[in-house]
């Protein structure tokens, strides 16, 4: 049976470590972890005894939380004791491709300081920085939120009504992983704007009227982590806005940008999918409001420029001139963006990431908000093939890549995915059976990410056949 550490058992342990778990007292489990891991270079059972005292959480749920990070690690016995994986690695042609795809190939709105960052935050509004949190001020919250809402900054207009209507004191995220390795359109906004993206969560949380916020990212390098944090420090603390942000990292995994697991981390949970509806009672109970990074560096566009914008980031990479990120109107479709990166006539092209979906030269004047969800920046990077007889070649490897990385959580991917992964390479593969089965995975996954690498596989063999 699980039992909870008592206040006896943490007796003798170090006080460095007391005063480590006090200052970090309002911060989030993983992020307790990491400072931890940070001064002593592992997990001692004594630490994690300690943290589970004082959170009042069990230690099953503490070792969960570690073996689910590739940074948290246990005491040297205990991590020998682990068993060992190897992970695929990533389709050879996607990650070359990808790994120089970060310049800016066409601005607007969202990205008009990419040019020029702001180092400081006078710097920031000096060059017009800091309008839309006055002006989110002098509108109110009901005008502000009809102004957000009813315009085309965010894609979840539905979302954002249910956690204004919940009541109660709310919790924002500002979702800045790409869950995709490939997705680097937040990476880059962070890098060079992340004044614009706490912005716009103050002026959400004035909208909806939050006390508490959060930027989520990818795993980053410690001093990223405190630049970050500096800066959420210095804007709020001038703007005297109400509400407290901190900067969390989620794990390296797939599924990582998955809303369900952006707010399982944050409430010390292990990061895999769910099918709660968090808007209502999400974070510490709360009802929790998550957006992408982007959608809040558009909110300090629109509010402080009290002009409409109706762009979102689109990265392209693969067989085209000019590899990066386009900034582009919603309605693009996958043929102008790729006229736009300079791609070649007919070209075939993977849109998704490596849970997308391959279209062929008739299929690439469909736009881009009616090929996904379109609410995260995994689905707006698109491949271009050099040469349509990678289609499957391409499927193989990536079908072998998302069996290794996806989560497990759900029967269909835990099987369903490895199943595929190894069917498909065969040399007489049953194409029936393996369409059978990947539209299966596809109406039964518990998360966009995972039903999205059935319907890559789904679309490799309609090129097929």
């Amino acid at each position: 049976m699980d039992t909870y550490v008592t206040t006896v058992e943490r007796d003798g342990v170090d006080d460095a470590v007391a005063a480590i778990i006090a200052r970090h007292a309002t911060l989030p489990l993983v992020a307790v972890l990491r400072a931890l891991m940070q001064e002593y270079g592992h997990l001692s059972e004594g630490a994690l005894r300690a943290l589970a005292a004082d959170r009042l959480v069990s230690l099953s749920r503490l070792y969960s939380l570690v073996s689910s990070y590739d940074d948290l690690r246990l005491e040297q016995q205990y991590e020998e004791a682990l068993p060992a994986g190897k992970a695929a690695p990533l389709p050879e042609q996607l990650e070359e491709s990808a790994s120089g795809a970060t310049g800016l190939l066409q601005g607007g709105p969202i990205t008009a300081r990419f040019e020029a960052p702001a180092r400081s935050l006078e710097e920031y509004r000096a060059a017009g920085g800091m309008k839309a949190w006055k002006r989110a001020r002098d509108l109110g919250s009901s005008k502000l939120f009809s102004e957000i809402v009813l315009g085309p900054i965010t894609r979840q207009p539905d979302a954002w009504q249910r956690v204004a209507s919940a009541g109660g004191d709310a919790v924002i995220v500002a979702n800045c992983h790409g869950g995709d390795p490939l997705a680097r359109q937040e990476d880059l906004l962070l890098e060079r704007d992340p004044y614009s993206i706490v912005e716009g969560v103050m002026v959400a949380g004035q909208a909806i009227s939050a006390s508490r916020g959060f930027i989520y990212t990818r795993p980053l390098p410690g001093q990223e982590v405190e630049r970050l944090q500096a800066i959420v420090a210095e804007m709020t603390a001038l703007a005297d806005s109400g509400i407290a942000i901190e900067v969390i990292a989620g794990p390296a995994s797939l599924v990582a940008a998955e809303s369900s697991v952006v707010v399982a981390v944050i409430d010390g949970l292990r990061p895999v999918p769910n099918v709660s509806d968090f808007s209502a009672r999400g974070i510490w109970g709360r009802p929790t409001l998550v957006d992408t990074g982007e959608c809040f560096a558009a909110i300090a566009a629109v509010i402080g420029g009290e002009e409409e914008v109706n762009t979102r980031l689109y990265q392209l990479t693969g067989a085209v001139e000019r590899a990066g990120i386009i900034e582009a109107e919603a309605s693009s479709s996958v043929r102008d963006l790729m006229e736009i990166a300079g791609a070649r006539p007919g070209a075939e092209a993977l849109v998704g990431g490596l849970s997308g979906r391959f279209l062929t030269e008739g299929e690439v004047d469909q736009e881009m908000l009616h090929l996904k969800p379109a609410i995260g920046p995994r689905w707006r990077l698109i491949h271009v093939l050099e040469d349509p007889r990678d289609i499957y070649p391409m499927a193989v490897q990536t079908a072998a890549y998302n069996a290794a990385s996806l989560c497990g959580a759900c029967v269909p991917c835990r099987i369903g995915s490895v199943r595929m992964a190894e069917m498909i390479p065969e040399y007489l593969v049953d194409f029936d059976k393996l369409e059978e089965l990947a539209r299966t995975l596809e109406l039964t996954g518990l998360c966009l990410t995972g039903r999205g690498a059935a319907a890559m596989i789904s679309s490799a063999l309609r090129y097929v056949s």
